[in-house]
């Protein structure tokens, strides 16, 4: 017999959900079942008849009402995923997202079919492959970022393979004549997460790490620090989220064990959390 659970389309939760740049479509990721699915959301959720007689309010959605209408397995656990900026469903051709997952390279995915366009493939300096952390479009949809320990990788979309840009956050350590050691300067840490800024911003990405100080603002496509924000002496647990605000002066970043998001001020990075 099938039990009301079994036809639920999710049975595990989700690792997250990614509108469509064009408000068409809705992207997520199981973490027991590593498999994307797209879902198309009706333009009127008033015109889907409800699954019971349950009241779920004026514009609700059972989630038996909505079923995928792609999905696609990844072999591996899945870290990150992203649209291409310039999606839209009336043209397939744009309808792609970008994903990373462990032990395989950057894919970039057909919403449409579920074929793989392309991969992006990172080198450790054994010239070993190696897995980014996470994953997203520059603004103007011509470059992919991919995060990796200590380092943020940049290909060109069209041109899919090994050969890429490598921004280091951290910088070797500085030393001093006569002296031993030396400091750091950057970011330090695995990029864990990566969001760029408006298009009116003029190329910035910012990108959220496990370490100290926790989020570097940076400028594509030289991928040179434009500043950092001393997230982690508050947000302790390491960043996973980040956010702009439409305007491009805000950035709002989530962690680890923290129950709480945060707004910075990227034009005084000094100030500290906004709110």
């Amino acid at each position: 017999s099938t039990s009301a659970h079994d036809s639920i389309p999710h049975d595990n939760h989700l690792k997250g959900a990614r509108w469509s740049p064009d408000g068409v479509c809705l992207l997520t990721c199981g973490a027991e079942d590593n498999t994307y699915r797209v879902y198309d959301i009706p333009a009127n959720l008033d015109d889907v008849p409800p699954a019971s007689d349950e009241p779920i309010g004026p514009h609700g959605l059972p989630a038996d009402r909505l079923w995928p209408a792609l999905r696609i397995k990844e072999r591996e656990s899945v870290y990150d995923y992203a649209w291409y900026p310039g999606m839209s469903a009336n043209d397939p051709g744009t309808c792609v997202f970008a994903s990373t997952a462990r032990a395989q390279p950057v894919h970039l995915w057909d919403a449409v079919t579920g074929a793989s366009r392309a991969s992006y493939v990172a080198h450790n300096h054994l010239d070993e492959p190696i897995a980014a952390l996470s994953v997203a479009f520059a603004s103007d949809g011509t470059r992919l970022l991919a995060g990796y320990k200590n380092a943020i990788r940049a290909w060109d979309v069209s041109r899919p393979g090994r050969d890429c840009d490598v921004y280091r956050t951290l910088e070797p350590k500085r030393r001093v004549r006569g002296e031993g050691g030396g400091e750091r300067v950057g970011q330090a840490g695995l990029v864990s997460c990566i969001a760029t800024a408006p298009a009116k911003t003029n190329g910035l990405f910012a990108a959220g790490s496990y370490g100290e100080p926790g989020v570097g603002v940076y400028h594509e496509p030289t991928g040179e620090q434009a500043l950092v924000l001393s997230v982690a002496h508050t947000q302790r647990g390491g960043v996973t989220h980040l956010a702009w605000s439409p305007c491009g002066n805000y950035l709002y970043t989530g962690a680890r064990r923290d129950g709480e998001i945060l707004c910075w001020d990227v034009r005084n990075p000094d100030v500290g959390c906004v709110y």
